[in-house]
């Protein structure tokens, strides 16, 4: 994801990259800090330790673990933040994303694309509805991308009133942070453009399926970032037709190919995917 981001970036644009610690590896740090020195952009690399050091224990679900809570604490975790952009690892820049720095929040708490999945705070958080007096109708976002100032974060206690909501609804949470997140910004989001949280699953579900499919295979060339949001292509090894193959190849197509990453790492990448993936990449991307 690292890599993506700042290889579309302009060239000289001054972004600094905050990695959040929660048990990298020595070989992902390095493998880190030669993208970011790599890059074009005018860049620093900051690795912090991230919120499973803090001791804390708040609840994991199948894709939420303690590392997730990180991004409730960034402002806090790295104060001299001021506009930041959170991006989950599991998401792939395909675009220049510099517009979002400039993004205008007016009193938006913070910036996120709405839910493709659970679009309504009735269908991403309805078991708190009745006890908070929210509607059922209000929207609901994906957390996968953030898009926030620093200040406004640490002022409302964004952070600290999610971790609450977590704690107080432990029992009936589904997507914890995210869930709370949502209600604590009831009002106060800004919704992204879809093409900034592309959600690879969501947009191949639905009742609709296969109008809204061709429909979405036309808007693919605008995507900026694809969320993999389902099967992951680094554990999902095939390639089919539609949305997933043309997102899969493009995750590949990157991880084989960015002038960002080492050698060493595009081997193991390599060995990992072996003939078949070049041949789709190689077949789908020409």
């Amino acid at each position: 994801m690292v890599a993506s981001a700042l290889e579309r970036l302009p060239a000289g644009f001054e972004v600094d990259v905050v990695v959040y610690d929660d048990g990298l590896a020595d070989g992902s740090r390095d493998e880190l800090a030669r993208v970011v020195a790599r890059a074009q952009t005018r860049s620093a690399l900051h690795i912090v330790p991230g919120f499973s050091k803090l001791g804390e224990d708040l609840p994991e679900r199948l894709h939420v673990t303690q590392a997730t809570y990180s991004r409730l604490l960034l402002p806090e975790l790295s104060p001299e933040i001021e506009r930041a952009i959170y991006i989950d690892a599991d998401m792939l820049v395909l675009d220049d994303i510099a517009e979002l720095f400039a993004v205008e929040l007016g009193d938006a708490l913070f910036a996120a694309g709405r839910d493709v999945d659970t679009p309504t705070l009735g269908t991403g958080a309805p078991y708190s509805l009745d006890a908070l007096r929210l509607s059922p109708d209000s929207p609901y976002h994906n957390a996968g991308i953030l898009v926030f100032d620093a200040e406004t974060w640490r002022t409302a206690g964004v952070g600290p009133a999610t971790i609450k909501y977590v704690r107080t609804w432990t029992d009936e949470i589904v997507t914890p942070d995210q869930d709370g997140l949502n209600v604590v910004g009831v009002g106060r989001v800004l919704t992204l453009d879809r093409r900034f949280n592309f959600q690879v699953a969501g947009e191949s579900n639905g009742a609709a399926k296969a109008a809204r499919t061709r429909a979405t295979i036309r808007y693919l060339p605008r995507v900026a970032v694809v969320h993999f949001t389902g099967p992951k292509p680094w554990l999902n090894i095939w390639f089919g037709s539609g949305i997933w193959g043309w997102t899969a190849a493009r995750w590949w197509g990157v991880a084989l190919g960015s002038r960002l990453l080492s050698a060493g790492f595009r081997a193991r990448v390599l060995r990992l995917g072996g003939d078949v993936v070049v041949r789709e990449v190689t077949s789908r991307l020409r």
